[in-house]
């Protein structure tokens, strides 16, 4: 089994396991690993958390950018997005095209997937539930009154 460092990148130009770099994997936003952030976010792009994220986050499925959480990251709330790979804590639902779960990796609550690869060590407490291509449909993500638009990033506070 892989451990959590090989599964995720960590810097912007160096290669991760698969021979992508951040950029390549569509990261244009981080969350600082000191930064707590609350409310709704909704990426045309991908995204490293290494912080504190509480609120809802979803990335399209059809961008196929990368969700990733660092190890010592927490997310609390509602995580959809095409492509996941978490070595951190998510309290809340989760659900994901792609999904890989590194040995770090720590889900309280529901996760919802396409494809899985879970790393020994990883832990998953709630439901779980594989979903096939015909099932599984990304939530329209539709903007609302105090969004934010920043860039590709919108931003609800």
């Amino acid at each position: 089994m892989s451990d959590a460092k090989s599964l995720v990148p960590f810097a912007k130009q160096r290669a991760n396991a698969h021979g992508k770099t951040a950029t390549q994997e569509g990261i244009t936003s981080l969350l600082a690993k000191s930064a707590r952030l609350e409310g709704n976010l909704i990426l045309q792009e991908g995204v490293k958390i290494d912080g504190h994220f509480i609120g809802n986050l979803s990335i399209p499925e059809e961008h196929e950018h990368l969700f990733m959480l660092a190890e010592g990251g927490l997310v609390e709330g509602t995580v959809t997005v095409g492509r996941a790979h978490v070595a951190g804590r998510i309290n809340g639902k989760l659900t994901a095209g792609s999904l890989v779960l590194a040995s770090t990796a720590r889900v309280d609550g529901e996760i919802a997937y396409k494809s899985i690869r879970i790393a020994e060590g990883a832990t998953i407490n709630g439901k779980i539930f594989k979903r096939s291509d015909a099932e599984f449909a990304m939530p329209n993500t539709e903007t609302a009154d105090g969004v934010v638009q920043i860039g590709k990033t919108a931003l609800k506070a």
